[in-house]
């Protein structure tokens, strides 16, 4: 996924909705509305990262389920599990 259009960045889970990525600290707000992208290579629901409050080029991306039926909520839908963060190119 390296050579697509974003990459994958390692991060550190701290809890609480923060994550450290490069030694500084980003948050994300789940009462935001979150995004998605599926443009046939990428099948995602994501998040902005926010630092100072302010969006950050991270996001906090969820792989879209196979095979899901009449999922009642979002996170039936997506694999909020085995989430990752992306930077775009």
């Amino acid at each position: 996924m390296n050579n697509y259009i974003a990459s994958k960045v390692d991060f550190l889970d701290l809890g609480n909705d923060k994550f450290e990525i490069e030694g500084k600290v980003y948050s994300v707000d789940y009462d935001r509305d979150p995004q998605y992208k599926d443009d046939g290579v990428l099948d995602i629901s994501f998040y902005p990262l926010t630092i100072n409050s302010e969006d950050s080029e991270y996001i906090l991306a969820f792989d879209k389920l196979d095979d899901v039926e009449d999922p009642n909520e979002w996170s039936d839908e997506y694999d909020t599990n085995n989430y990752y963060v992306l930077v775009f190119n």
